[in-house]
């Protein structure tokens, strides 16, 4: 089984097999069972499992394939796209009861397009439901979100990883070396899905030294873009910032964004204040993608200088 498989194949299909955010999906379940919300946002960092949620939500109310609408607001994020939505639920479904619409990557929608789907988030029919997914909460309206009941999904730390690759392995009757699980574990930063695809990676490896050279694992002490890390976490002035990125513009940005996103993680992962995630979400979302130069700007000069200016308005 190749990786992308891996990710598919062994996405929970029922809550049971849900590792991770507990309280999550203990209160959510508790308010389908009550059907006292008809809209749903979930937030959180990339690869913790949002949409893998909102389809079995929708499945626990009882929607089916047919019925189940899933949207890539990333590319469909209109006003024409959206209002072709709110039509489709104006009427009762020809099979089945329930009718859910899933709205991925929902912080993408332009402002006329949310104010389009206002009326329909807020009086919605009996049968339909509302799921939104997105790794920036904050750039969904205050209308919408005062409307939806608000989960947070968290990054898994070590040891739900280490399960989910356990269960995995034993589904696939495989063995691998413990070492190469933690390894594992510990690149995946937290990512269930991140953890799966260099299962997929290291499937066959026989030592860690091989399943580190499969998933292109970096060395552990990186100066200065560990440096650039501990400056974004504690929201220095881009004078700071300035100073370490020119050690840093000779470096491969990849190489950089990767070490910068694994301390992130770290820092998040050891920590139980809750209150950081607002301030480390924005800093995670900017180092969780591949980037590449745009018009000659470096990506990790445009990457930081988006950091020092969320962090301003976050204070």
């Amino acid at each position: 089984m190749t990786i992308e498989p891996f990710i598919t194949a062994y996405r929970p299909n029922k809550w049971d097999e849900v590792i991770g955010n507990d309280n999550c999906v203990v209160s959510l379940r508790k308010v389908l069972a009550e059907n006292s919300s008809h809209a749903f946002l979930f937030t959180g960092p990339s690869g913790v499992g949002k949409t893998t949620v909102a389809r079995l939500a929708a499945k626990e109310l009882g929607t089916t394939d047919d019925n189940l609408v899933e949207v890539d607001a990333a590319t469909h994020n209109g006003i024409d796209e959206m209002r072709e939505l709110t039509e489709t639920l104006k009427y009762r479904p020809l099979s089945g009861s329930i009718k859910s619409i899933i709205v991925d990557e929902c912080h993408a929608v332009t402002r006329q397009a949310w104010q389009s789907l206002l009326k329909m988030v807020e009086e919605p029919p009996s049968w339909a439901y509302w799921f939104f997914c997105t790794t920036d909460g904050t750039r969904v309206p205050d209308t919408i979100q005062t409307r939806c009941s608000v989960y947070s999904l968290k990054l898994l730390n070590i040891r739900e990883l280490q399960l989910l690759l356990e269960w995995v392995l034993a589904c696939e009757n495989r063995k691998l070396d413990p070492s190469i699980i933690d390894l594992c574990s510990k690149e995946a930063r937290g990512s269930p899905r991140r953890a799966l695809a260099y299962l997929g990676q290291v499937i066959n490896c026989q030592s860690r030294e091989e399943a580190a050279a499969a998933i292109g694992r970096l060395p552990e002490e990186a100066e200065a873009p560990i440096a650039l890390a501990r400056a974004l976490v504690k929201g220095a002035k881009w004078p700071e910032i300035q100073s370490i990125l020119v050690d840093l513009r000779n470096e491969n940005s990849e190489s950089i964004r990767k070490i910068v996103l694994g301390y992130i993680t770290t820092v998040l992962l050891d920590n139980k204040d809750e209150t950081l995630l607002s301030k480390y979400l924005p800093i995670l979302d900017e180092f969780s993608q591949t980037i590449n130069y745009s018009d000659g700007i470096s990506p990790i000069v445009l990457a930081s200088a988006r950091c020092v200016v969320n962090a301003r308005r976050i204070s």
